[in-house]
């Protein structure tokens, strides 16, 4: 360490520092699980719950609880995402995805495509989302190194095909 730097090192604070960093390390670990579900009658629901960003202010609102951001059902698509909860608060994400597939006629596919890889890449923020439309077709995508954005119900019918009716 450099002479100057051993000024402002104490052991006490290099105790907290590693502490700190161990409890980042664990709720990485417990990252952010979401589902999206199409029932019977056609309705459609998305759900999100986080295990937050560590070493956050106190108080700090996520983008998972905020509807449209990174949660969001309507009666033709249903998203549930994680990642950098700024971008996706900034970018509605959720609701973005429904909003192309409604008004510009985006497949589910495309429209989680270019949420994810376009807007959100393009501004330096990272995350993936589950999603689902009306008729079961399912879709996901994840940029850069954000968590595993991971389809299932036999595996999104292996790699987000039809799900079964």
């Amino acid at each position: 360490m450099p002479a100057r730097a051993r000024c402002f090192y104490t052991e006490r604070r290099a105790r907290e520092l590693e502490r700190i960093k161990a409890a980042e390390a664990t709720q990485r670990a417990h990252g952010t699980v979401g589902a999206v579900a199409l029932d019977q009658q056609g309705r459609l629901a998305a759900g999100t719950s986080t295990g937050g960003t560590a070493n956050k202010r106190w108080g700090r609102i996520g983008d998972s609880p905020i509807i449209g951001a990174g949660t969001y059902a309507n009666d033709a698509c249903a998203v549930s995402g994680t990642g950098v909860g700024e971008f996706f608060m900034r970018n509605v994400v959720g609701h973005d995805i429904c909003a192309r597939m409604r008004y510009k006629g985006e497949s589910l596919e495309q429209a989680a495509h270019e949420v994810v890889m376009d807007e959100l890449v393009a501004q330096h923020g990272d995350g993936g989302v589950i999603a689902l439309d009306k008729d079961g077709s399912g879709a996901s995508g994840r940029s850069r190194s954000s968590a595993h954005a991971v389809p299932s119900s036999s595996a999104c019918e292996r790699a987000c095909g039809k799900f079964p009716r």
